[in-house]
């Protein structure tokens, strides 16, 4: 069963996206939008 969190709907408005370099891994790319990485 799926929590809560995963049954809301955003709506999001002129989001920028980005891929970079992690700068902790830098063979590695993260994934941003609207400047914070995906997986916080």
């Amino acid at each position: 069963m799926w929590g809560k969190e995963h049954r809301r709907k955003l709506t999001i408005k002129k989001a920028g996206f980005q891929v970079l370099k992690s700068p902790m891994d830098r063979m590695r790319l993260v994934l941003l939008i609207a400047r914070k990485p995906i997986a916080e």
